[in-house]
Formats: C-alpha cells, sequence, structure tokens
C-alpha cells in the first residue's frame, strides 16, 4: 500500500495497559505521521510537518473492522497529507 509513495513504516509498538492500543509511526522527506488505533475502534491519523512540527493533517475515525470503507479512506487522506512537498494540508 505504500510502495512509490516514499511513506515509511519506521515503528510499530502495541499498549496494553489501560484501553489496548496499537500505534504506527511513518516517515516521508516532508512530514512524520501516526495511526493509532484503539481497542474500542477508535482510530487517529495524524501528521506534522517535519520543517517545524505543525500539525496539517487530524482524523479522527470509529473503524468497526479494518476493511471498513472509512478505514481505507483514512489512510489514503494519511498517505496523501505525508506526501506534500510544501508542508500544506492536502485537499481531499
Amino acid at each position: 500500500m505504500l510502495g512509490g509513495t516514499g511513506v515509511k513504516l519506521v515503528d510499530m509498538k502495541g499498549q496494553r495497559e489501560g484501553t489496548p492500543t496499537a500505534r504506527g509511526d511513518f516517515d516521508s522527506d516532508y512530514a512524520v505521521g501516526r495511526i493509532i488505533i484503539w481497542m474500542t475502534g477508535e482510530t487517529d491519523f495524524e501528521v506534522l510537518r517535519m520543517s517545524d512540527g505543525e500539525l496539517i493533517f487530524f482524523r479522527h475515525e470509529y473503524v468497526v473492522a479494518l476493511e471498513d470503507p472509512v478505514a481505507d479512506d483514512a489512510f489514503h487522506e494519511f498517505v496523501r497529507n505525508m506526501m506534500v512537498p510544501n508542508g500544506e494540508s492536502a485537499a481531499a
């Protein structure tokens, strides 16, 4: 899914304390990003501009299954924002 985008998964961790979560950290030439998935189905997608750490994208979704179309749409929007050369939020 990330092939040819310049976006790379650099770390993945899980947490069992409290509400269990899984998180993936991503890098590109322009941004750093994180996707956090809670056991409850809540999911956050966030992208920070590399040059100054400014939040350029945030999306919160409730996902019933990873195959849920809303999860796919949010992931594609996340990747688009990771690839923006000028660091501005990508239009959907």
